[in-house]
């Protein structure tokens, strides 16, 4: 196994590292989806894909710009993730707009060859003290 677990059952769920690049307000996950993510059989299911998709954007976010909550999330799904396989999600701060952060991120297959799915979304930066 590559990556530490988030759910109790070795390999069963999420297994997944991330690395900010701050500076280049990019972030980098690598993911391997476990069998609790079956969508149709085989392959992980949409709504995983969106998960990790939202948490990479979601540590992003939190880096540059402190607490911040998911606005939007829009996903095009390419094509189809098979349980087990090893993806590489390269998530980038686009740009800011006052409390406005727009970000947007690539699912690929670790050997770079398969774009999975893309997406993009908007961030809002919270006021703590509210």
């Amino acid at each position: 196994r590559l990556f530490p677990h988030a759910i109790d059952g070795a390999g069963a769920g999420f297994e997944f590292a991330m690395f900010l690049n701050a500076t280049e307000r990019r972030i980098l996950c690598l993911c391997q989806t476990g069998p609790y993510l079956e969508g149709p059989p085989g392959m992980t299911h949409g709504g995983a894909i969106a998960t990790i998709i939202d948490s990479t954007l979601g540590t992003c976010a939190l880096a540059m710009a402190g607490m911040a909550m998911t606005a939007n999330l829009s996903i095009d799904y390419l094509a189809p993730i098979p349980l087990g396989t090893v993806l590489l999600l390269d998530g980038r701060t686009e740009r800011l707009e006052g409390r406005k952060m727009f970000l947007s991120c690539h699912v690929r297959a670790a050997d770079g060859d398969t774009l999975h799915a893309r997406a993009t979304g908007l961030f809002i930066r919270l006021d703590p003290t509210k």
